[in-house]
């Protein structure tokens, strides 16, 4: 119990560090926003989002710069629809896995959300959106101890986009933060990459 106390605390910590920069707000035009960004984004391009969930507000308000609290990967499957490929967890902080969301229903549980472009060359691109699909293919569950040395047997939502870069050969995409001598990956840290930038829409 202990343990799960604690991996709370630093969840908490963790995500209040994210900082929100020009996030889109959603809005009733939100369901043509694809219709205008469709030419604009690619799969393996990046979406951040402060979310509606139970604990997003704990997340986000912890910063004083209101910052977001989760990242995943745009998908672009099937007859052109869209849908982000993440790692969460239930709202108890339990039972998560990596999963496909639909986009319209992603951005229907934010308050805010920006997509970054991925501008990794196309053949490391292409190394990274494999390892994330592989993830979701296996359902990885969701990492409440956030811990980045377990080899990726679990994973949270930054540490999967990081780890998922490291195997295209990208060691800098993100960076791990020290927090009472604990090791994070921060949505900050990620949305700083130098690997990603704005989406011109």
């Amino acid at each position: 119990m202990r343990r799960i106390g604690l991996s709370l605390f630093f969840v908490l910590i963790f995500f209040g560090m994210s900082t929100l920069l020009g996030g889109k707000h959603i809005s009733e035009n939100e369901k043509f926003f694809l219709i205008e960004a469709d030419a604009h984004i690619e799969t393996g391009d990046i979406i951040f989002r402060t979310g509606t969930g139970f604990w997003s507000p704990y997340f986000a308000q912890l910063d004083e710069r209101n910052g977001y609290s989760h990242a995943g990967m745009l998908l672009k499957s099937g007859r052109g629809s869209w849908f982000v490929v993440h790692a969460e967890a239930n709202d108890d902080g339990t039972d998560g896995v990596v999963k496909k969301t639909p986009f319209n229903e992603f951005i229907a549980s934010s308050k805010k959300f920006e997509i970054k472009k991925n501008n990794m060359s196309a053949t490391k691109k292409n190394i990274f959106i494999d390892s994330i699909l592989k993830h979701l293919s296996q359902k990885t569950p969701f990492d409440n101890l956030f811990d980045i040395h377990d080899a990726g047997s679990k994973v949270y939502c930054t540490e999967l986009i990081w780890l998922a870069a490291k195997v295209a050969g990208i060691y800098d995409f993100g960076f791990a933060v020290k927090i009472n001598g604990l090791e994070f990956i921060t949505v900050d840290s990620i949305y700083h990459s130098s690997f990603l930038s704005d989406v011109s829409l």
